[in-house]
């Protein structure tokens, strides 16, 4: 039994299981890291690609005060200085009919008020809070903090000030793609320290750029979904308590109404897939008590089996019956708690969840890539 077991089950799941809402064909996405390297488009069907693995976060698009015009050269939308091209994503998932996610994180490091050019608090400039935060990770110093602009007064957490830099990279990013995207995740693993600093963020400054978020898209595509910050149960030491995180946020923006956000999203990442009821019980408990999320879709954006070689054999080759068990076991139990969409990760990226390879051999795979080449 190999991988195409699990491309099988994922067609019943989509097209025959009960659950109390239909499961729509696009159910199934997917993440890619080297597409704009010359890997091949995935040979699986998938609905939705989501952006948080392609090397185009905030940082990575808009390298100095860019504006609301796409056109200002302070923006990188093809081959930008990490090697991510979003045209290309965007335009090539258009053209196989999958719609696109796209997921915001990595405040640019030249607007954060703990960025890597901050010595102390007013130095060099008075976007600066304080010292350079190196608890978003040694290539991302800085990154995982507020936008100085959010606050009227830098680092007060108010999150009263203009956020003119973040309303206008998301308008540019809007006017640029258009319907092209079709989905907007306000941000990546909000609780995890890596994304976002518990320490430095306030949930007042979370629902003032959701809201700011959802007009700037809306402005330009009424139609697009607009998500809010994504929750998660994260383990980085120092990131957020996932109940605390959620309740605090949700109650943040229920001083915005019951239209700030479309829907809400999760990550899973269980051993056992199972785990994820639990998971999501609790976060619809959490949303039933606020108004600004009641009743909103769900949607898993980011799952998969955890790192760490599990489900491999005794010789280091991926053990494909037990990562399509893995697979069909999580498909259906996040189908059945009325998860809109489930986006694996991903096509190739180790040592998680991945399917596909060109430069790794011997990978037990069943079915050639369109190229002639290995495939899943």
């Amino acid at each position: 039994m190999k991988k195409a077991l699990a491309l099988g089950l994922l067609g019943i799941v989509v097209f025959c299981l009960p659950c109390p809402s239909q499961v729509q064909e696009g159910f199934f996405g997917l993440h890619q890291n080297k597409y704009t390297r010359g890997e091949p488009w995935p040979t699986v069907p998938f609905g939705i690609r989501r952006t948080v693995s392609d090397r185009v976060t905030w940082d990575d698009l808009e390298t100095c005060a860019g504006g609301p015009n796409p056109n200002n050269p302070c923006y990188h939308w093809g081959r930008n200085r990490e090697d991510g091209d979003l045209d290309k994503v965007v335009n090539d998932s258009v053209a196989h009919g999958v719609d696109v996610m796209f997921t915001v994180y990595d405040t640019a490091g030249w607007i954060s008020n703990r960025g890597e050019r901050c010595r102390a608090k007013g130095v060099p400039d008075a976007n600066c809070a304080g010292p350079a935060d190196l608890d978003c990770g040694s290539n991302s110093i800085g990154l995982c903090d507020p936008p100085a602009d959010v606050d009227a007064v830098v680092g007060s957490g108010e999150g009263d000030g203009s956020d003119k830099t973040f309303k206008d990279f998301i308008t540019a990013v809007a006017t640029r793609y258009g319907k092209k995207i079709k989905y907007w995740e306000m941000w990546n693993e909000a609780p995890n320290i890596r994304s976002s600093n518990p320490e430095y963020w306030t949930f007042k400054q979370w629902a003032r750029m959701t809201k700011d978020f959802h007009d700037a898209i809306k402005a330009v595509n009424p139609e697009a979904v607009v998500l809010g910050a994504n929750t998660c149960v994260c383990f980085p030491r120092g990131s957020a308590d996932f109940e605390e995180w959620t309740a605090g946020y949700f109650a943040a923006l229920d001083k915005y109404g019951p239209s700030v956000v479309d829907g809400i999203t999760y990550h899973g990442y269980a051993l056992r897939p199972e785990r994820n009821v639990e998971l999501v019980h609790k976060l619809l408990e959490i949303m039933g008590r606020h108004a600004s999320v009641r009743g909103k879709p769900i949607y898993d954006s980011e799952d998969a089996w955890p790192g760490g070689n599990v489900f491999t054999k005794w010789n280091g080759k991926p053990d494909w019956d037990l990562r399509s068990a893995w697979l069909a076991r999580s498909l259906i139990v996040n189908a059945s708690l009325g998860a809109k969409a489930y986006i694996f990760f991903g096509w190739d990226l180790g040592p998680v969840g991945q399917m596909w390879a060109r430069d790794r051999e011997p990978w037990d795979c069943t079915t050639p890539n369109k190229d002639g080449k290995m495939g899943y």
